[in-house]
């Protein structure tokens, strides 16, 4: 009789263990399985919840969506190509996508990096971002549609966009970018919310159309508490621009540490129609305004220019040149400009 309890014992731990081992199977087949020494999962796309993936472009959306609204981490292990943005929104939050230093290659003209739309807590850091040479798009996008909502609290970090146009000689014998039609970072607020309490810190481009691009097209919602630090701009047309509803303050308290840029003939404007309160620029350099301007001329350029929707603007800026149509044009209330350590407007 204990013969027969033993075996018995012995049967079921087999079966058991095979069961576990039907259900382990099961689950990597849904994503995917290492198939030789060379095939390691440090290569593939992985997230907190132990599921791996081919790093391709719709895999990488389906491991944020495998995370869902409990949060957790994605690792990306190689370079990839996308074909569509990265879409984080709604119940999405909480969410860390880490490239460990690898290339996002944006495959089309029209391809953007990433939207956010009311999601919060997400941090993107860690890549170098290829957009197609003729891109015309936003990158990196952080949105609010006409029925309201947040995107707050997102964190961008060690980015870097590099431009896939040639490097060429203008017709006066300057360096330019060929190709130059993307902006970097758009926030956009189509309706009723915030976009709030975001971080953009250790950033570098080549060649952007515009840096960053805070978009109020209706009468409703802020953008207030965006902290943007180190970043360089190789060439642009704008480093940012603020385009507020007329007459609503809806930019208040954003500050800017640390923004250097080379400007180049295609150059237009700097920081460009500065709207809100107290939106503060910390150690802002952007050097050789003489090259830039239609036919290399120093015309038409407008370095840094504050509307009369602005009140208690402060900027501190390494220098800024006395072109007439340059410098600084100031329509705020309550202005501070410093530059060099004296004071120039205010006191």
């Amino acid at each position: 009789m204990n013969r027969i309890r033993l075996r018995t014992k012995i049967e079921v731990v087999i079966v058991l263990n095979f069961l576990i081992m039907v259900a382990i199977v099961s689950v990597t087949s849904l994503t995917r399985t290492i198939t030789d020494s060379g095939d390691t999962i440090e290569t593939m796309i992985r997230n907190t919840k132990g599921n791996i993936w081919d790093p391709t472009s719709g895999n990488l959306q389906a491991a944020i969506n495998d995370i869902g609204s409990q949060g957790g981490t994605i690792w990306i292990g190689s370079s990839i190509t996308l074909s569509s943005e990265i879409k984080i929104e709604n119940s999405i939050n909480n969410i860390v996508i880490d490239f460990q230093g690898n290339f996002v290659t944006l495959s089309s003209s029209t391809t953007s990096f990433i939207n956010l739309t009311n999601a919060s807590h997400v941090t993107v850091r860690n890549l170098i971002i290829k957009p197609h040479e003729d891109s015309t798009v936003s990158i990196i996008k952080l949105y609010i549609g006409s029925s309201g909502g947040s995107t707050s609290y997102n964190t961008f970090s060690n980015i870097h966009y590099k431009n896939q146009g040639s490097y060429d000689l203008s017709q006066w014998g300057l360096r330019k970018w060929s190709q130059h039609n993307f902006t970097l970072i758009e926030m956009k607020l189509n309706g009723p919310g915030e976009i709030n309490e975001n971080t953009f810190i250790r950033i570098t481009a080549e060649g952007p159309d515009r840096g960053m691009y805070f978009n109020q097209p209706v009468n409703a919602g802020w953008i207030n508490g965006t902290y943007v630090d180190s970043v360089y701009l190789d060439q642009y047309r704008e480093c940012i621009r603020f385009n507020h509803y007329t007459g609503n303050r809806s930019f208040n308290y954003n500050r800017f540490c640390n923004i250097k840029t080379q400007t180049c003939v295609f150059t237009e404007y700097g920081i460009i129609d500065i709207s809100g309160f107290g939106n503060h620029f910390d150690h802002i350099l952007m050097w050789d305004w003489y090259a830039c301007g239609p036919a290399y001329s120093n015309t038409g350029i407008r370095e840094y220019s504050i509307t009369s929707d602005a009140d208690s603007t402060y900027m501190q800026l390494h220098a800024y040149s006395e072109l007439a149509s340059g410098g600084v044009t100031n329509n705020g209330k309550n202005t501070m400009v410093i530059s060099l350590g004296k004071i120039k407007i205010g006191g």
